[in-house]
């Protein structure tokens, strides 16, 4: 089979521990698991830093849709579509119903709205997605679309064990919604999400076995997640 991946830092992005400037190296764990397996990944355009709704527009418009069989998407953080694209038209177009009050119900909205996008460019290239909650954890009342392949809701709630787990993943983007005058969110349900970030930061930075780099996923974890989606979807 051939891939295209699609994401954030979570498909394996890393800070450079020999570069002083703060930039990213990519570590090709999902390539070179696949290609051991018969499989190849011929697209990549994963992005540190990046949002959904951002990824899904470089795959409409930046790949050939010709190349592959299937797109595996790291979904990231919901709250990186707000802050963005705030104050843009793109933000009104993709998300015209959003409150900019109640907060989680705007991050199962926006989730909605990113998986209508999917589910186009499916119904338009035929091309199955395989969605992994890796940085974002995924509403499960929400994921009845014939794009989806296969599914794994949250892969870092597997991981961290943590309960409660946020939506999200990084403080930053969160904090954002609560100090920025553009929105005017609940302050409890962002309090709550935080403190729940807070406690999720803390889980990362103490255990690198399991978060090598304080953020993301230990390499040694993509080939069990990678194994148990090759043979789900062999039992399809």
């Amino acid at each position: 089979m051939k891939f295209c991946i699609i994401g954030d830092s979570w498909t394996g992005w890393t800070p450079d521990p020999e570069d002083n400037r703060d930039s990213d190296m990519y570590l090709q764990v999902m390539e070179q698991y696949l290609n051991t397996h018969g499989h190849i990944v011929t697209t990549n355009i994963s992005q540190c830093g990046a949002s959904n709704f951002g990824q899904l527009r470089m795959l409409e418009y930046n790949v050939n849709f010709n190349d592959f069989d299937y797109i595996i998407w790291l979904y990231t953080e919901p709250s990186r579509n707000l802050t963005e694209f705030i104050g843009t038209n793109d933000l009104k177009i993709q998300y015209p119903e959003l409150s900019f009050k109640n907060f989680y119900k705007d991050l199962e909205y926006v989730q909605h709205r990113d998986f209508l996008y999917a589910q186009r460019l499916f119904k338009k290239h035929k091309k199955p997605f395989i969605v992994i909650g890796g940085a974002g954890q995924i509403n499960t009342g929400d994921i009845e679309y014939p794009f989806i392949s296969w599914l794994l809701p949250s892969w870092n709630k597997e991981i961290s064990k943590l309960e409660p787990m946020p939506v999200n993943c990084y403080v930053h983007h969160t904090a954002i919604l609560i100090e920025s005058t553009q929105f005017d969110y609940n302050k409890q349900e962002i309090l709550t999400e935080l403190d729940n970030l807070k406690n999720l930061t803390t889980l990362m930075k103490n255990n690198q076995d399991l978060y090598h780099d304080e953020h993301h996923p230990s390499p040694h974890l993509y080939e069990s997640l990678l194994e148990r989606m090759l043979m789900q979807m062999e039992e399809k």
